[in-house]
């Protein structure tokens, strides 16, 4: 099995995330942590989290802790990153030294586009919430949103990728995960005849079936390799990835009348790998790879995004940009927009696990 190979690399996975509880105590005064937050919710607290394991597994993950569990017997990535997330939620619900922050997804967001919602879960998870908040902090500090009031942010990860339009510090529209492009580890947007003749599906499905899987390795700069040297079905996975980004971006930039396109994530370190990429696009299209926060070298962009955020909650240099993008008016759950008969127990039961399981819902109205 392709993925057994790194089945012990994410078994220590979850022991890192447990040492993070031990670096927070030993930090000294720590206003707040920012959580991992998955799918996202609206601004919660780890004080007013009732049931950590259900808000983990069901809330958060939109899953269940009996599948997850049976992935990890199965050594499914995914699952086991999923059940380390939920392990290091429950230790920070119970972690008394600082509070912990649960953040939205672009879902969540009041200021997005209704119609952009419709039957949709994932716009963009909370980590890519967290970039946005980096990029609009990056352009501000630089002086560019002061004439250019629109851009958009191209998330470029190795399990999930996101398109995120912004006007005036504002996100507007955005798709991502299973509704955006065929990606390094998951095969989207799947044809939901596909879907059909699989006749019965498994959340952690979402993790099989992109490049990485038809190049036959999990290692990212091997798929890259094969890819361009024209290898079958790898090429074929890599150029359609490839070409759904560039069809998107175009289509978008058009729609919005946008000409700034900034770039992050693990994607954009392969040089070969952009410059493919802008080759397809628009020639008008300026593009920038998003800068990190000064003096950051080794940490990623949605970690800084998560700093700039959780300050801006808290009252810091980052306020203005955090209230306008009103991310503390978030409500609802990720399944709230969607309209399918195959799919109502599970939105009920979402909404019943998020009811249940935090002290101060907000739901939508």
């Amino acid at each position: 099995m392709l993925f057994g190979s790194i089945a012990s690399t994410l078994w220590k996975l979850l022991i890192i995330l447990k040492k993070l509880l031990t670096v927070i105590k030993y930090a000294g005064d720590v206003d707040a942590t920012v959580a991992p937050s998955g799918y996202g919710v609206p601004i919660t607290y780890s004080y007013d989290v009732l049931d950590p394991k259900r808000f983990a597994y069901e809330v958060l993950l939109l899953s269940r802790e009996k599948d997850i569990v049976e992935g990890v017997k199965r050594k499914e990535p995914g699952t086991m990153v999923y059940y380390a997330l939920a392990c290091i939620v429950n230790a920070l619900c119970s972690f008394v030294e600082s509070v912990s922050i649960f953040i939205p997804g672009v879902i969540h967001l009041l200021t997005v586009y209704p119609w952009a919602k419709y039957n949709r879960i994932d716009l963009g998870t909370a980590d890519k919430l967290a970039v946005t908040v980096l990029a609009i902090y990056q352009l501000d500090r630089m002086g560019i949103q002061k004439t250019l009031k629109t851009f958009l942010l191209l998330k470029l990860g190795y399990g999930y990728n996101a398109l995120i339009y912004v006007k005036n510090d504002i996100i507007r529209w955005s798709l991502g995960g299973a509704s955006f492009s065929t990606e390094m580890l998951s095969a989207r947007p799947l044809d939901l005849e596909v879907v059909a003749a699989g006749n019965l599906w498994r959340h952690s499905d979402v993790f099989y079936g992109g490049v990485l899987w038809s190049c036959n390795t999990l290692d990212t700069v091997e798929a890259f390799r094969k890819a361009m040297k024209g290898s079958d079905r790898c090429y074929d996975a890599y150029k359609a990835m490839v070409q759904q980004i560039a069809t998107i971006v175009t289509g978008v930039s058009k729609m919005f009348n946008v000409d700034l396109l900034l770039l992050s994530g693990r994607l954009t370190a392969y040089e070969e790998f952009v410059n493919d990429l802008i080759s397809r696009l628009l020639n008008n299209l300026r593009i920038e790879i998003l800068e990190s926060l000064g003096g950051a070298r080794i940490t990623k962009h949605a970690v800084h995004g998560y700093a700039l955020l959780v300050e801006g909650l808290l009252g810091g240099s980052s306020r203005e940009i955090v209230e306008k993008m009103r991310i503390a008016d978030a409500y609802g759950t990720a399944l709230d927009y969607v309209y399918h008969s195959r799919l109502e127990e599970a939105c009920k039961r979402i909404r019943r696990a998020y009811l249940e399981s935090v002290k101060r819902p907000r739901l939508c109205i």
